[in-house]
C-alpha cells in the first residue's frame, strides 16, 4: 500500500471459457479506455501494458480512479469496454485440419434442436435415432447435433437435446464404438427453435473473467527490524488429498464427492461418529458443536447440512434402481453446482480451522455492484455483423442485458436480428460500438442459414477470483 495515496495495487486476468469456442483473429494489442457508472466506484484510464495476459489496476481504493493496463492476446478473449476489443464466441477451426465438405454442419431440421461441443472430435461418424430425435456425430467435427421431433422453446430444447445426446453417448460407449464426452455444456452451445415457417438460431457462449489482487506494503523511515517467525512444518492429512481432487476435477459430481469426503475426513477426526448415530445427525452435532468456532456466522443456515447430505451426498454416492439418484450430466447439474459451492466453502473454513489461516486462506471477492457495472460495459454494443468468407452483412444491434434470471449469478446479454438474406453460411460474428470494432470471432464450423428467420447471440460472463474454484465445471 502506498501510504501517500492510500492505494493498493491489484491485477485482473481475463481468458476465454476453457478456450472452447475460439481464438480471436490475429491483431496488434490495444489499450482502451473503460468508463463505469460514477456510483460503481470503478473508473479507468487508457494505458497499454505490453506482453502480458493481465491488466493491472493502480489505485484500488474506492471510489478513486484506477489506471487499467490492458493487453489483448490473439489467443485470449478480453472483455471490457469502449475501445477495440477482439472477443471469442466460437472456437476457431485449425486451418491444417479442415472439415471435409461432405462432413459439414448439417442443415437445421426437426421441431427444434441443439448442438454441443465434444471434448474431442469423434474418430468415426455415427447417427442414432431415438423416439425424441436424431443424434448426429460426425468424424473430426467438434459439434454433435441433436434434431428433436417436438417444437420446444429455447430452454426446453437445450435440456431435451442435452439429455438425448448423453443417452446416445452412453449407447456408443456400451457398443464399444467410441468413448466421447461433452464439454462446456452449460456454457457453449447452439440451439434452434421454430419461428413461423423457419427457425431462430441461437449462439450461446460464456467468457471467463478471472481477476486477482495483490497488496504491497512500503515502509519509509528508520525502524527496528523484527525477525520473521519460522514457518510451522507442512501438514500431512488425507483431507488435503480429497480437497485437491475436488478442485482439480472437471466433472461436477466427482468434485462434489471428493469435497464431501474431505468434509467427512475433517469432521471424523474432531468428532467421532456414535455407534448408533445416523450420519446426518452426526454431521449436525459436529458442525454445531466442536467445529462451530471455525465457521463464519451465517454459513450454516437452517437446512444447509441436511440439503448437502440428502440432496447431494445420497443421490451422488448411490445408484440403486427404485431409489432417487443423480446420473452424471443430468438435469440436476444447476442445483448440484450450488450445493458444491456451499460445500467447498464449508470445507475451506474447516481446513482453516484445522491448519490455520497462514496455511489455508480464503479468497477475496468483489461486490455484486462492481461485477454488474463491468458486465454492463462489456455487454453493450450497437452493431452486429456476420461473415461468410469475404461476404459481410451487418445490422443494428439493440442488445438486451438480462438481470433475471441471472446465469452463473451474473448479468448476461442477448442480441436478436433478422437473418441476413445475402448470406447462406456464417463463419464469423463481429460486433462494433460507436463505429469501433468490439469483438471479432471465427466459428469452429461454418453454420448453415438455410431455413433460419432470426439469429440470436447470447453471452454469459464468469467473473471470479482466479484463486477460487471456477464457478462452473466443464462436465
Amino acid at each position: 500500500m502506498d501510504h501517500s495515496t492510500g492505494r493498493m495495487n491489484c491485477s485482473r486476468s481475463l481468458s476465454p471459457c476453457g478456450a472452447r469456442w475460439g481464438k480471436v483473429r490475429p491483431g496488434s494489442p490495444n489499450g482502451f479506455k473503460v468508463r463505469f457508472p460514477p456510483d460503481s466506484g470503478f473508473a479507468c484510464s487508457k494505458r497499454h501494458w505490453a506482453a502480458s495476459g493481465f491488466y493491472r489496476c493502480k489505485g484500488y481504493a474506492w471510489p478513486k480512479t484506477h489506471e487499467l493496463r490492458l493487453h489483448l492476446l490473439t489467443r485470449n478473449l478480453i472483455l471490457s469496454a469502449e475501445r477495440k476489443l477482439r472477443g471469442s464466441l466460437v472456437r476457431q477451426r485449425k486451418r491444417h485440419e479442415p472439415i471435409a465438405m461432405n462432413n459439414e454442419f448439417p442443415i437445421l431440421s426437426g421441431g427444434s434442436g441443439a448442438a454441443f461441443l465434444l471434448d474431442a472430435p469423434a474418430q468415426v461418424s455415427s447417427a442414432l435415432s431415438f423416439p425424441d430425435g436424431l443424434v448426429t456425430i460426425r468424424q473430426d467435427a467438434p459439434f454433435a447435433t441433436v434434431s428433436l421431433v417436438t417444437p420446444l422453446n429455447q430452454e426446453d430444447a437445450k435440456n431435451d437435446a442435452w439429455r438425448v445426446l448423453q443417452e446416445a453417448l452412453d449407447v456408443l460407449a456400451a457398443r464399444r464404438q467410441t468413448i466421447l464426452q461433452t464439454a462446456e455444456g452449460d456454457c457453449t452451445y447452439l440451439v434452434w427453435v421454430k419461428d413461423g415457417a423457419g427457425y431462430e438460431l441461437v449462439f450461446v457462449d460464456t467468457a471467463d473473467e478471472p481477476w486477482s489482487m495483490s497488496i504491497g506494503i512500503k515502509v519509509e523511515g528508520a525502524g527496528t527490524a523484527v525477525p520473521t517467525p519460522s514457518s510451522p512444518p507442512l501438514p500431512r492429512h488425507p483431507a488435503l488429498r480429497f480437497y485437491r481432487l475436488a478442485h482439480a476435477s472437471a466433472d461436477l459430481f466427482d468434485a462434489f464427492r471428493n469435497a464431501y469426503l474431505a468434509l467427512e475426513c475433517l469432521v471424523s477426526e474432531t468428532t467421532p461418529k456414535g455407534p448408533n448415530e445416523s450420519e446426518l445427525n452426526w454431521l449436525k452435532r459436529a458442525l454445531a458443536g466442536p467445529l462451530s468456532s471455525g465457521l463464519p456466522s451465517g454459513l450454516i443456515g437452517p437446512g444447509t447440512v441436511e440439503e448437502i447430505y440428502r440432496d447431494g451426498r445420497l443421490p451422488t454416492f448411490h445408484a440403486k434402481v427404485g431409489s432417487a439418484f443423480y446420473a452424471p450430466n443430468g438435469p440436476e447439474r444447476q442445483s448440484m453446482q450450488v450445493r458444491f459451492d456451499t460445500l467447498a466453502l464449508l470445507v475451506n473454513c474447516l481446513l482453516q480451522h484445522r491448519f490455520g489461516h497462514a496455511f489455508v486462506s480464503r479468497s477475496a471477492s468483489m461486490s455484486q455492484a462492481v461485477y454488474d457495472s463491468m458486465a454492463l460495459t462489456t455487454l453493450t454494443y450497437d452493431e452486429i455483423a456476420f461473415r461468410d468468407g469475404e461476404l459481410r452483412a451487418s445490422a443494428h444491434a439493440a442488445g438486451q442485458v438480462v438481470s433475471s434470471p441471472r446465469r452463473f449469478n451474473q448479468l448476461w446479454g442477448r442480441t436478436t436480428v433478422a437473418r441476413p438474406a445475402s448470406l447462406q453460411w456464417i463463419d464469423a460474428i463481429e460486433t462494433r460500438k460507436a463505429g469501433v470494432d468490439w469483438t471479432s470471432s471465427i466459428l469452429e464450423e461454418c453454420v448453415p442459414l438455410q431455413g433460419e428467420n432470426k439469429i440470436s447471440v447470447e453471452l454469459n460472463l464468469l467473473q471470479y477470483n482466479s484463486r477460487s474454484k471456477r464457478p462452473v465445471h466443464r462436465r
